[in-house]
């Protein structure tokens, strides 16, 4: 996995680099304009949002981001096809292939964002986070092969420093469906809790995790296992180009087993390898700290994740799922939260969250 690799070392590059100068607000109308040419003929020539509100150090940004995903997309395709996709190739090649469109379709969003929102960033991000949330959901799984529908799920998180321990419980009480899993990770870079020190530069930040889960299908008659390890970058893209403050993006790549025992069966357990890769862009809304405390706000995710064994499932063929969630305090403590996911199945998650 050299390539992945690179684009690590990248990402670290991108986090110690310094943020460039800002330049003058467009006009409303060059807005409006510069929105229409990053969506429309955007998805294929880049850099039109930013040339048209007079950017042109923006455009050029996004025309190498782009032509940088189309390089690092054929790079892993490439193998993928001389191979005939051969199971030796395909885990290596894939999170090159996952990243590469991912830069080319981020590239497209970011160009978006710099039109709509340089110079009036829709928020800022928290340098800090706190030291504990607990947090309580509605779930609804719509998956045509299973029974299961509503779920009710509570969750909590602990923060030591830059170290944190996560827990959540499903439940379905029509079938019995349940699921548990904990995780433990570590921020290397990035916000951590405020006994920690310094507050953090802004909201970008490089982790390691690793999780259990044991999810019990009481109806059908079988328990799944899965052990996983995950690598997760954060990049506030003002560190790309000031028009993009307020923005960011994610990447993660990871690897987990899966291990099938079922009721009554005496054979050896069904295992199975999971690829685990993530592409994430989103907005931070409001502004979470005023005067150093937690203020009202939060942020809004687009992402895709190449999992299939997850709620939502994969979508035909070697594709994973799509979701969007969010997250908006209200107070210095209470807030919302909501998620939708959509690929073989559909996953929608509504609650609230308490921090401290």
């Amino acid at each position: 996995m050299p390539l992945t690799l690179s684009l690590s070392l990248l990402l670290c590059a991108l986090l110690a680099g310094d943020v460039p100068a800002t330049p003058d607000p467009p006009t409303p109308a060059a807005r409006a304009a510069g929105a229409a040419l990053a969506l429309v003929p955007g998805v294929l020539v880049p850099g039109g949002g930013h040339w048209m509100i007079g950017d042109r150090a923006g455009a050029r940004k996004m025309l190498a981001l782009k032509g940088a995903g189309l390089a690092v997309f054929a790079l892993g395709f490439a193998p993928i096809l001389y191979s005939n996709a051969s199971d030796r190739v395909m885990h290596g090649a894939y999170p090159v292939v996952v990243g590469g469109f991912g830069l080319f379709a981020v590239t497209t969003l970011m160009d978006l964002t710099g039109a709509v929102f340089s110079g009036q960033p829709p928020g800022a991000p928290a340098t800090t986070v706190p030291d504990v949330e607990l947090a309580s959901h509605w779930m609804r799984v719509d998956d045509p092969h299973f029974a299961y529908d509503h779920f009710w799920h509570t969750g909590a998180v602990a923060r030591f420093l830059g170290l944190r321990a996560r827990g959540d419980f499903f439940h379905a009480p029509a079938d019995g469906n349940t699921r548990v899993r904990g995780e433990l990770a570590w921020r290397f870079v990035g916000p951590v809790t405020a006994r920690a020190g310094e507050p953090a530069r802004d909201g970008s930040f490089l982790e390691l995790s690793a999780s259990f889960a044991r999810h019990a299908f009481v109806a059908e008659g079988f328990t799944v296992l899965t052990p996983e390890a995950l690598v997760l970058g954060r990049l506030d893209l003002r560190r790309v180009h000031p028009s993009l403050t307020g923005a960011f993006a994610e990447f993660g790549v990871g690897w987990g087993v899966e291990r099938t025992a079922f009721d009554g069966v005496t054979a050896k357990p069904d295992l199975a390898q999971n690829l685990l890769v993530e592409v994430a862009y989103g907005l931070y809304l409001g502004q979470q700290e005023t005067g150093g405390e937690p203020g009202r706000g939060g942020e809004l995710k687009f992402y895709y994740s190449h999992r299939h064994d997850d709620w939502a499932g994969g979508l035909q063929g070697v594709l994973g799922y799509f979701g969007a969630s969010g997250r908006y305090f209200f107070s210095r403590h209470w807030g919302v939260e909501a998620l939708a996911e959509r690929g073989s199945g559909t996953r929608v998650m509504l609650g609230a969250v308490f921090r401290y």
